[in-house]
Parts: structure tokens; C-alpha cells; sequence
């Protein structure tokens, strides 16, 4: 019997699983080979100040830290180059923006972050008529290579089988939580958006936001930053970047759509302020796993101490799950306490 049974092998799942496989636990990852994983589609961003009005959340910097350590870990082990260090600018879209980050500068504990505001001559080839900002400690994860290489590693270890896992399958007795001939002290949902059908869980307040994102090839290389003007421009290569988002909280598809492809071109055309010639290479969609509060989902059932999740991380999850991976590692083997603004008991409180 596994200590540990994880159901999703997204960044949630892989990360979770790594944390629990190096402190000794046996584990067995689940994946029906990334049908629905929001992880395979992102960016990977990693971005501290978000929002309209340039915020950081009061765990930036332990966010920032746990990633550094955890990937630079993944790194060595799994001899890849899966983190980007790229600066942002932030080009201001409105004087409000331009104003909320003049003001971000007068306190202390920005600084670390964001620079003065710099001329719109030097965001060329993009339009800036207010200007920009520069964000540092930003970047992206390669996704797609990090889940790639930790579905071999995990497989070398007798720890990752793919399947399509239906919730009927699902057996507990008082041992632990079986599937199929696969058994555990625990089961782990890290499934991502599906989690609004689980029968445990469905009741959080879980809200998929779909999201497209392009893969475009461009002969002039781009200024090699990611350059946020509400949408984002990410080089992976000297002629190739990614362009996105859309939200759309309407669909719960994973269907690419005309109309998100014209709209985000229509965006990129506006802030070059002449159409680019680029070519569509790659056209994507997926579900993000949103919160209400737009924070993490983490604990166990109420009645069903085998049945725990690990979900709700958004857009932000390439920051993000480093951190929560190991504070569930810790909560899990150690007894330490979960955040309170992450534990899901925050939304089964009377």
C-alpha cells in the first residue's frame, strides 16, 4: 500500500508528488495524460505584482523563495533548463495605472520590484504614449518541458499510471482509498478544474475560467522581456512568443475559438500600432482552476479523513504551488498548520 495517491498530474500533482517523494513517502500519481491540465497550456508566468493596481500579496516573498529553491531543485535533478528569468514591462493603458504604480513606488516594500517610470521611446516596438514600468523577479516556467520530464521520473520510480479515473471507482474502508488495484493511506485530488464535478469537493467554490493562448513566428525579434499591456507577450525564441490571455467565464470547453484568436491579435496589432507579420503556430485552451478568492483550496474532507485537495491556484500556480507544496508536505508529515487564507476550512466555517 502507497502512502500517497495523487489524482492529476498538473504542476499541482507533479509538485505535491516531488515534495512527498523526497521526504521519504511513497506515491503514486494518477493522470489520464493531461486531457484537461491547465498546466500543459499556461505560460507559466511568474509575475509578483498583479491587478490594475500593481498589488503584491503579503506572501510574495515566500512564494518567490519557494519557487527559487524548488526549481532550481527540479533543475539539477532533472537535468533541464525549466526556468526563465525575463523582466516585464508594464505598459500603462490608462492614467490610473500610471498612477497606481507612481504610487507603489513611495512604499518600502516595493522597491524590490518595480522601476521608475521610463519614457514610451524606449518600449518600442510597442506603443507606450503614458509610459511603462519595469518588473523584476519575473519570468516564466516551461511547463510543458517540467511535466514532460517529471511524468519519466516519476514513472522510473513505479510512481505515475495513466488512466481515466471515474469518482465510482473510488473505494475507501478504514486502511485507506483505493482505485482499481491501486491502494493508499490517502487520496490527494489534484485535478484542477475538474474538481467542480468531485462528489467530495464539488461544493467549494471552485470557478474554471477558460483561457486561450497563441503560439505566434514573427521574422524581427522581439525585445526580449514579457511585455503586459492587459494582455502579455512571452519570447520563447528569438522569432517565436506566446501571446494571451482571454478570460472567458461563460464556456467550460477546452475548444480553441476564432473569436479568442482574432481578439488577441487585435490586441497585439493595437499596442505595435501596425499589423505584424506573423504566423499561428500553436493555438490553445484551457481551464484555469479559480477560487472565489482567487487563493488556494488545501485540506482534508470533513467526514472523509482519506480524502484531501490540493487545488484552486489560477493563473498564478507556476509562483504559487512551490510554496503550498511544501507547506502541505509540512502539514501532512509534520503537523504544522496550514495557512488560514489557504485552508478550505475558510469556506466550510458556520
Amino acid at each position: 500500500m502507497k502512502d500517497y495517491l495523487i489524482l492529476g498530474q498538473g504542476l499541482a500533482g507533479s509538485l505535491l508528488a516531488w515534495e512527498l517523494i523526497h521526504s521519504g513517502k511513497s506515491v503514486i500519481v494518477i493522470d489520464n495524460g493531461h486531457i484537461t491540465a491547465s498546466s500543459w497550456v499556461a505560460a507559466g508566468l511568474l509575475n509578483p505584482i498583479t491587478g490594475m493596481r500593481m498589488v503584491k500579496s503579503v506572501h510574495t516573498e515566500a512564494w518567490l523563495a519557494a519557487a527559487d529553491v524548488l526549481y532550481s531543485q527540479l533543475e539539477e535533478a532533472l537535468s533541464v533548463h525549466i526556468r526563465h528569468e525575463l523582466p516585464m514591462w508594464r505598459i500603462f493603458t490608462n492614467t490610473k495605472q500610471q498612477q497606481a504604480w507612481q504610487e507603489r513606488l513611495d512604499e518600502a516594500d516595493y522597491a524590490p520590484y518595480l522601476s521608475e517610470i521610463k519614457p514610451a521611446e524606449q518600449a518600442q516596438p510597442y506603443h507606450a504614449e503614458l509610459g511603462l514600468g519595469e518588473v523584476a523577479q519575473t519570468g516564466y516556467i516551461d511547463t510543458k518541458l517540467l511535466l514532460t520530464t517529471m511524468k519519466d521520473w516519476l514513472k522510473q520510480r513505479q510512481s505515475y499510471q495513466q488512466m481515466d479515473c471515474d469518482y465510482s471507482s473510488i473505494v475507501m474502508d478504514k486502511d485507506g482509498v483505493g482505485i482499481g488495484d491501486i491502494n493508499a493511506r490517502r487520496l490527494i485530488f489534484c485535478e484542477g478544474s475538474r474538481a467542480v464535478e468531485n462528489p467530495w469537493f464539488g461544493d467549494l467554490p471552485l470557478t474554471p475560467v477558460k483561457g486561450e493562448i497563441l503560439t505566434l513566428e514573427h521574422q524581427q525579434a522581439l525585445p526580449n522581456v514579457i511585455a503586459n499591456f492587459g494582455k502579455w507577450v512571452l519570447p520563447v525564441s528569438p522569432q517565436q512568443f506566446k501571446l494571451g490571455a482571454t478570460y472567458d467565464w461563460e464556456h467550460r470547453d477546452q475548444v480553441p475559438t476564432e473569436k479568442a484568436k482574432t481578439h488577441l491579435l487585435d490586441e497585439l496589432d493595437k499596442f505595435t500600432g501596425s499589423k505584424l507579420p506573423v504566423k499561428v503556430v500553436e493555438h490553445e485552451a484551457g481551464l484555469r482552476p479559480n477560487s472565489r478568492d482567487r487563493l488556494p483550496l488545501i485540506g482534508g474532507h470533513p467526514n472523509q479523513d482519506r480524502l484531501w485537495i490540493f487545488n484552486g491556484f489560477g493563473s498564478r500556480g507556476s509562483l504559487m504551488i512551490p510554496y503550498y507544496a511544501r507547506q502541505l508536505r509540512r502539514h501532512l508529515l509534520e503537523g504544522e498548520l496550514l495557512d488560514a487564507d489557504c485552508d478550505l476550512a475558510r469556506w466550510r466555517q458556520s
